[in-house]
């Protein structure tokens, strides 16, 4: 499972648009402009018979797109309140509420993970401020624009979470390694030995090229440890360096 995120209009649906037999599930309005299989789900109840179909009967897809994460942790949020006859999770005693919440929107999710879909989970971005551990001042840090309850819940149930950005020259990036200013990451690289330079280096950024298409094929070459030289490697890092010293 997969959780993207960045500007709007950066690539991150074309992008998604270019993996194999994809559905769209869409929170919002997004996708009209692309070409696209999918789906509106205005509520939480549309999206249980949604995942029930797609984890039950025959269908062509491989990958489901859930856009954007945040809005379906709150149609779920929404949907559980309902059941539970309260206007808000913290309306009930011993946070059974908000256990609620994360049970179902966990159930839904892994649902489709389990079915051997392939689920990547797409959010806007934030920016957070925060104290650093190492230094007395505060500092930026750029995450998922979602609730602190969303956050606690989706980011545990990822395998790659990725930033999809423009670095320092205005070329789109994804980084797939966090810091200190910035949330993202991989389980990938020491297990399973994934996202490696052939030299055997940590790939952190992956360049977006020009379109949907060069995207796509950058990030399936890093996934497969086929991504640039050990010189791109040290240009990548240069420029990320300068990107982070611009938000400070």
């Amino acid at each position: 499972m997969q959780l993207w995120y960045g500007v709007e209009k950066i690539g991150k649906t074309v992008l998604a648009s270019k993996f194999p037999s994809t559905l769209f599930l869409f929170f919002e309005s997004g996708g009209k402009a692309l070409t696209l299989m999918q789906e509106l789900m205005p509520d939480w109840v549309t999206f249980r018979k949604a995942v029930k179909k797609l984890t039950t009967t025959k269908h062509p897809f491989k990958n489901v797109v859930i856009d954007t994460a945040d809005i379906a942790y709150d149609r779920c949020l929404e949907q559980v309140c309902i059941e539970m006859a309260i206007d808000h999770p913290s309306d009930e005693e011993y946070g059974k509420a908000w256990g609620a919440v994360k049970q179902e929107f966990n159930r839904q999710v892994l649902a489709l993970n389990n079915s051997g879909l392939g689920v990547i989970c797409v959010a806007h971005q934030a920016v957070k401020s925060l104290k650093s551990r190492s230094r007395s001042d505060e500092h930026h840090r750029i995450q998922p624009l979602m609730s602190k309850q969303a956050l606690a819940v989706i980011e545990p149930m990822v395998d790659i979470y990725a930033y999809f950005h423009f670095d320092a020259d205005g070329k789109r990036q994804i980084q797939i390694v966090g810091d200190e200013l910035v949330a993202a990451g991989h389980r990938l690289g020491d297990e399973l030995g994934r996202f490696k330079y052939p030299d055997g280096s940590s790939i952190h950024q992956i360049p977006m090229g020009k379109n949907g298409d060069e995207a796509y094929r950058n990030f399936v070459a890093a996934f497969e440890n086929k991504l640039g030289t050990t010189g791109s490697r040290r240009v990548t890092k240069k420029k990320a360096s300068k990107k982070k010293a611009s938000r400070r």
